[in-house]
């Protein structure tokens, strides 16, 4: 986005090229760690759960860890789009490669029962489809910046340097939350099935509320980057991007808070109705009324 700013069309295409060789060498890398030190990972981390859930965890590990690559390379690709503002693209691949996934999982879940093999295929391969979609979309010549393969199979220290002199921080950051939602899962694990599960409902919903955080993190940093936030035009931006923020990021919050309360209460209606929670939060029969246990003991009888 700085080259771009600056109208530096060969160095703005080689820190994009570099950018993919980085992103596939060390994606790469992990997935080699993750596959040779993948199951004591899990056991270290989540020791305690059933020996089923463990299967199922190793199985899935094991499949995803070869989207790695794949993942790496769309996000680069995907960045590569956003610098240049192109956004509804990386969304409508977004799109088809969610739509693939959920066929996938419905398809390797409900017909072919294949467990946690059957929902982690088609995350892989889904995850390979918008790879090859965003690296086709980058090689085009008409793009603001282009990926050249010469470059991105070749190593540029001082370019790759400068990349990662502004990506290693942001990693490190990203990590330490990441780090920190794993202690938190590794915890929950100890509490039983029921509650891994709710952790993870609990973690999709709230990856819904920070999407206006999201959003407005990657626009700003855009502008940033770019220089454009210098200007008197870019000021106006900038205050336009933290209004939407606000303002939409409130109304978001409020949606999923009613949403929850609803949900929270349409829970204790269902246990007030005669259907009594069990000690893992499960519905089951209500108490039995006078007559009813009257009934019971003569049919017993």
């Amino acid at each position: 986005a700085q080259y771009l700013g600056s109208a530096k069309r060969e160095s703005a295409d080689l820190a994009a090229s570099q950018i993919f060789h980085i992103n596939a060498v060390l994606s790469a890398g992990c997935t080699a760690a993750m596959l040779l030190m993948g199951n004591a990972v899990l056991s270290g981390l989540y020791g305690s759960v059933e020996p089923a859930v463990m299967d199922a965890c190793r199985i899935y590990l094991r499949i995803v860890t070869l989207s790695f690559p794949a993942n790496a390379v769309y996000n680069a690709g995907a960045a590569l789009y956003r610098s240049m503002g192109k956004t509804r693209t990386t969304m409508y691949v977004s799109v088809a490669m969610n739509l693939l996934n959920v066929a996938g999982n419905a398809v390797g879940v409900f017909v072919l029962r294949a467990g946690a093999a059957g929902v982690a295929w088609p995350t892989t391969i889904s995850w390979y489809f918008a790879a090859f979609i965003m690296t086709a979309l980058c090689l085009r010549e008409e793009n603001d910046v282009c990926l050249r393969m010469g470059k991105a199979v070749s190593f540029h220290k001082m370019m790759a340097l400068r990349i990662l002199r502004i990506a290693v921080p942001g990693g490190i950051e990203n990590g330490l939350f990441q780090l920190a939602k794993v202690a938190l899962g590794s915890l929950i694990a100890t509490l039983g099935t029921v509650q891994i599960a709710a952790n993870g409902i609990g973690q999709t919903i709230w990856s819904f509320a920070a999407l206006p955080q999201s959003v407005c993190r990657d626009r700003s940093a855009l502008l940033h980057a770019s220089g454009s936030g210098a200007t008197g035009r870019g000021r106006c931006e900038v205050r336009h991007v933290l209004s939407h923020f606000l303002y939409g990021g409130a109304a978001h919050g409020a949606v999923l808070f009613a949403g929850a309360v609803a949900a929270h209460g349409s829970r204790r209606h269902r246990a007030g109705n005669g259907n009594r929670l069990d000690s893992e939060g499960r519905a089951g029969p209500g108490p039995l009324s006078g007559r009813k246990v009257a009934q019971h003991a003569g049919d017993i009888n």
